[in-house]
């Protein structure tokens, strides 16, 4: 395997959102969403967004050819992701590691990344009164134990450190 001697933190990240979960009338429907993307910091995406935001967000951010071999170590994400390199997809993880090999036939001199995370309904089930409009019936018999756990898995977004190692 080939070994990566240096490394080097990405920052400079822009966020928009793309689409949130919301609790319709029968079923969880997305809702796209259209905004301009804003600074952002790594870290957990709340005061962005809202504490009751289900959904969709991309990172981007850009960065130079280092060399050819470049592994994408994303650090923490919460949740799931999918990455974008000058608009090519190196796939999706639900889980760490969150780390990417990114192959030097899609690099240019000057690279854009996108990091596209996604994160559990729960902050939409904790935190909203659209579940209101849902009868019993509709509910999971495990809903309330759901709202115990899903209290610990609230803080949503990259958390990085996003670091580049070639």
């Amino acid at each position: 395997p080939f070994v990566y001697t240096k490394s080097c933190e990405l920052s400079d990240f822009t966020f928009r959102r793309t689409n949130s979960f919301i609790v319709g009338e029968k079923e969880l429907e997305t809702l796209d969403i259209e905004e301009d993307a804003r600074p952002i910091t790594l870290g957990c995406w709340e005061e962005r967004v809202g504490i009751e935001f289900s959904g969709s967000g991309i990172y981007e951010t850009s960065f130079p050819k280092y060399s050819n071999d470049i592994l994408l170590d994303l650090g923490d994400v919460r949740f799931t992701c999918e990455v974008f390199v000058n608009g090519k997809t190196l796939g999706v993880k639900v889980m760490p590691p969150y780390k990417y090999n990114i192959p030097c036939d899609i690099l240019t001199e000057n690279n854009k990344l996108e990091i596209r995370v996604s994160n559990t309904p729960a902050n939409q089930y904790q935190y909203s009164t659209s579940l209101d409009k849902w009868g019993r019936w509709q509910m999971s018999p495990y809903h309330e134990r759901q709202l115990v756990f899903d209290r610990d898995n609230l803080d949503s977004g990259l958390f990085g450190p996003v670091k580049l190692c070639y």
